[in-house]
């Protein structure tokens, strides 16, 4: 059940609160204590109600991702539709439009994730991007937000973001 779940020993264990020996030598002889097995099956049954959540949330989220990304982009004076096409991972930051179409992914990533407190891994899934171009981002767009222009528009776009989540 564990392996269908794609969990490893580690993760199991950690959340169970069992150390990784004792599953071990439980998986070698066929025997351990009712005890752990109950830790073992509850640990397994949240972490895959956890899972099951975070699909359905990355389901709402990259929706979410667009509407909040088509915003910044007509704010930034941008084709909504050619800056997300335009791929993240190119690199191609001596290009004016793929460089103001990154600075409007990192807020888009910033104001989805903030607003919805939704974790790194599901909006980078959602957004085809690195759980670490995601932690990267929100940590340049917060180091932006010093600038009382870029609060404003945040805050703007946070405004109007929460009635369409709220619609």
């Amino acid at each position: 059940m564990r392996a269908k779940a794609g969990l490893s020993k580690a993760q199991l264990c950690a959340a169970a609160g069992v150390h990784p020996t004792t599953y071990t030598r439980a998986e070698r002889s066929g025997f351990c204590r009712a005890s752990t097995l109950r830790k073992l099956r509850h640990a397994l049954a949240e972490l895959q109600r956890e899972q099951d959540m975070e699909m359905r949330m990355g389901d709402r989220v990259a929706p979410l991702y667009r509407m909040v990304f088509a915003m910044l982009a007509v704010e930034a004076g941008l084709c909504p539709e050619t800056a997300l096409a335009l791929e993240p991972r190119q690199n191609r930051h001596r290009d004016p439009n793929w460089a103001a179409a990154a600075q409007v992914r990192r807020q888009a990533l910033y104001l989805v994730v903030t607003l919805l407190d939704v974790p790194g891994a599901v909006a980078a899934d959602a957004v085809g991007v690195s759980k670490q171009a995601v932690s990267k981002a929100l940590s340049q767009v917060e180091d932006s937000r010093d600038d009382p222009a870029t609060d404003a528009l945040l805050a703007r776009m946070e405004a109007l973001a929460r009635q369409e989540v709220a619609a």
